[in-house]
C-alpha cells in the first residue's frame, strides 16, 4: 500500500521544524500502524521550503515531472519534484 503526504504552512510558522515533525508523525502512523510500503511527497520545483522538508525527512528524489501542472502563483507551467520513502528505509533509519 502507498500514500502521499501533502502540506501547506503559513509563512509565519516556517523554518521552525513544525512540518518536519508533522511528516515524521505521519510516517510513524502510516508505516508502523497501517503497514504502508511507500510514501510520496510532491512539490513545485520552486518551492524550496517543501523541497527542504522532503530532503530533511530523508525522502529520495525520484525525478521531475516537467511542466506537468499550471502554477496560479507563478502564472506559468511548473515542474513537480517527486520524492519517496520506503518502509524499509523508514525502519533502517530508526535503528541508526
Amino acid at each position: 500500500m502507498s500514500g502521499e503526504i501533502g502540506y501547506w504552512l503559513s509563512q509565519d510558522f516556517t523554518h521552525k521544524g513544525y512540518m518536519t515533525e508533522a511528516v515524521s508523525t505521519l510516517e510513524k502512523h502510516f508505516f508502523e500502524d497501517l503497514g504502508f510500503n511507500r510514501l510520496q511527497i510532491q512539490c513545485d520545483q520552486r518551492n524550496l521550503g517543501s523541497d527542504g522538508v522532503a530532503r530533511k525527512s530523508g525522502y529520495t528524489l525520484e525525478g521531475t515531472l516537467r511542466e506537468n501542472t499550471f502554477s496560479k502563483f507563478h502564472n506559468d507551467l511548473a515542474n513537480t519534484l517527486v520524492f519517496s520513502k520506503l518502509e524499509s528505509e523508514y525502519f533502517e533509519n530508526l535503528n541508526k
